[in-house]
């Protein structure tokens, strides 16, 4: 078509001046007027302009007028100058003005053809579905890709209900009359149904298209499939708020719903019931049956809990082998109630496991502890210690023992903040010491140093219970400080006796290490009982992140410096351990106790513990095992030259006086 209006206007140029020539002169200026109307045309033709058609026209008639003169012969030509400048201003005129709107026709086209091109481009190639509507909401048109999208050939159009959920119809129409007055959404997410009756998600933008009156007719609709995005996100959301072993909502979850059935407990009025399980035997099972066999354990205890719960009951896994229970609208009596189902659950049927091809009933103990919001607190943390608490509580009784919080129990955190600073200032704590043998003499050279409190009244109350709290609350610098200094003076008081003194180790906690008079504080407890720094031994736990505490850095530096060495504990069971290689110098370091308990049965753990051996040795830093409890451990640990071991196949943590027999002796057996 392009091509047709250049030749037009060809003919057209050739034709008007000749024409014109033959009118005024006769024929014998054909010749030159088809000489200068050709380059004309073909000028037009090449470059659509006006301006350039003048130029070359004009050229041209200043030659035509010359060859006239010449053709004449004589001065008697002259008088037709006047005809030719009539027939040239005449011819012109036209020229120019057919020229002007043969262009502007030809640069319409153009225009046109462009926005084809770019209506192909964005209309029938693009790679998400686009459909056009009308008022009334019926689909007009589509491109190729909406087939793809939604399952119809771009021919059989259909009605846009078909296209939508029923709930989603009402909101779609509202949304199509806002874009017919004007407004514009663009990456709206929302759901659509395919030919084939599957539901998807997509991303839909709407804008209006205008008429060449300025009124709006139709709605623009692109719509992109964005459902494997959505299964994508959907995967990762699980992955980070479910465990991955038993498929259970793991602690983040568990707490972000907790904070909100507490909301909910709030507008209602209501009260909702906490419940912490705890196996009591996991690590008898994992030790006897192996760690696949244990997994398997906790899938079917998480299983056996989940079929307890209620309509809008929630479990979840915390950690390990410790889980929790979500029961909204509970009391005491309906709490009590709910772990009693679930001790009934987990009693009547025990865990049937496939071991060495013969399938076996393994038995599980547990214990329970429960609190009630709001009736015991009305905040999240003190609700979820107080269930823990009476967790540790009904450990100390019978197996399968279920406890609900008591505000007048010693494991109230507010009741044990108080029973342990009373213990501190009136001789309630005692230290234990746990000897460290080294491998291959098997001789006594360190010992640990470990806090017990015998309350009067409630007995043995576990360390991990009263030393949590005295983190959480500040105390830990306090029974710190009495730590330290129990510890200096009987490492003193044996060296006075006559014995031959061993490093004595010492656990030290992040909130110590922050405290700004810590390094004063050791100083003069190191000063005031006389004992030998190069005999002391701070252990840090490898759970404290020390890329994030350069004050810590900075006080272990301080440490080392006053001549006390550096321990590394846990080694393995977070994920920081080579960084802090980095940003402390240690002189020891501790395997974790979780890759020793299955170290003669398990070959990763077996490579794991070599390769930490085998790291140590290269910076120079010794390496204890702890949690040694059988002779095979112990010859796995010697074989790969493991430094110093510690564990109850050597001995438990011993009293004072016990120890010192454990000195006079040196040689373990």
């Amino acid at each position: 078509m392009h091509r047709f209006f250049k030749i037009l206007i060809l003919i057209l140029l050739l034709l008007l001046p000749l024409s014109l020539d033959i009118l005024i002169f006769g024929e014998r200026t054909q010749l030159f007027w088809g000489l200068y109307a050709l380059p004309v045309a073909f000028t037009i033709m090449l470059y659509p302009s006006w301006k350039y058609a003048i130029g070359i026209g004009v050229i041209f008639s200043t030659l035509k007028y010359a060859l006239e003169i010449a053709q004449a012969g004589s001065h008697s030509a002259i008088p037709n100058l006047a005809n030719l400048v009539v027939s040239s201003i005449i011819g012109w005129g036209l020229l120019i003005i057919f020229t002007y709107y043969l262009i502007n026709f030809q640069r319409s086209q153009d225009r046109l053809r462009r926005k084809k091109d770019e209506y192909e481009s964005i209309f029938l190639y693009n790679q998400d579905s686009i459909h056009i509507l009308d008022q009334e909401g019926k689909i007009v048109d589509a491109n190729p890709a909406f087939e793809h999208v939604f399952g119809w050939n771009q021919h059989e159009l259909v009605d846009m209900s078909k296209l939508i959920p029923e709930h989603l119809q009402e909101e779609s129409a509202q949304m199509a009359q806002e874009v017919l007055q004007g407004k514009t959404f663009t990456d709206y997410e929302s759901k659509r149904i395919r030919k084939d009756g599957v539901t998807i998600d997509v991303s839909i933008s709407f804008s209006p298209i205008f008429s060449e009156e300025g009124m709006i007719k139709r709605i623009f609709v692109l719509t992109r499939d964005i459902s494997e995005r959505k299964r994508m996100e959907r995967s990762l959301n699980h992955l980070a708020n479910h465990d991955q072993l038993t498929g259970l909502p793991n602690r983040r979850h568990f707490n972000r719903k907790l904070q909100e059935e507490m909301e909910v407990a709030d507008y209602h009025g209501s009260s909702l019931g906490v419940i912490v399980l705890d196996l009591d035997n996991f690590k008898e099972i994992n030790d006897t049956y192996g760690h696949g066999v244990g997994d398997e354990v906790l899938i079917q205890v998480a299983n056996k809990i989940s079929t307890c719960l209620t309509d809008d009951g929630f479990a979840a896994r915390l950690s390990g082998d410790e889980f929790a229970v979500i029961f909204p609208e509970s009391n005491i009596e309906l709490i009590t109630k709910h772990a009693e189902m679930i001790s009934n659950k987990l009693e009547n049927e025990p865990c049937n496991i496939m071991v060495d091809s013969i399938r076996i009933d393994v038995e599980v103990t547990w214990s329970m502890g429960a609190s009630i919001y709001p009736d015991h607190t009305k905040d999240m943390s003190e609700l979820l210690r107080y269930a823990d608490g009476s967790l540790y509580k009904a450990k100390t009784q019978e197996k399968n023992a279920f406890i609900v919080y008591d505000p007048n129990d010693i494991y109230n955190p507010r009741n044990l903040v108080k029973s342990l600073e009373y213990a501190i200032n009136h001789d309630e704590l005692t230290l234990n010491y746990q000897p460290q043998i080294d491998s291959s003499s098997h001789q006594l050279v360190g010992l640990e140093a470990l806090v017990r409190w015998i309350h009067p009244r409630h007995g043995f109350i576990m360390p991990d219970q009263f030393i949590t709290v005295a983190e959480e609350t500040g105390l830990i610098h306090h029974l710190g400080e009495w730590v330290l200094r129990e510890a200096c003076h009987q490492w003193k008081q044996w060296e006075i006796e006559g014995y031959k003194p061993v490093p004595i180790a010492i656990n030290i906690s992040l909130e110590q290490l922050k405290s700004s008079d810590f390094i004063d504080q050791t100083r003069k407890v190191i000063e005031e009982t006389e004992m030998d720094p190069h005999y002391l031994i701070f252990e840090i736990t490898e759970s404290i992140e020390l890329k994030d505490a350069t004050e810590a850095v900075q006080q272990l530096d301080a440490i080392q410096a006053m001549g006390i060495q550096l321990a590394l504990d846990d080694f393995g069971k977070g994920y920081s351990s080579l960084l802090e290689f980095k940003l402390v110098t240690f002189n020891k370091v501790k395997i974790d106790r979780g890759f020793i308990s299955d170290i003669t049965n398990n070959h990763k753990s077996q490579m794991i513990v070599k390769t930490i051996i085998e790291l140590a040795k290269n910076l120079d830093i010794d390496i204890i095992a702890e949690g040694i409890e059988e002779i095979e451990q112990c010859k796995i640990l010697e074989s790969f030259n493991c430094h110093m071991m510690q564990g109850y196949y050597f001995d438990k943590p011993l009293s004072p006086t016990d120890i010192e027999d454990r000195l006079e002796k040196r040689i373990y057996q």
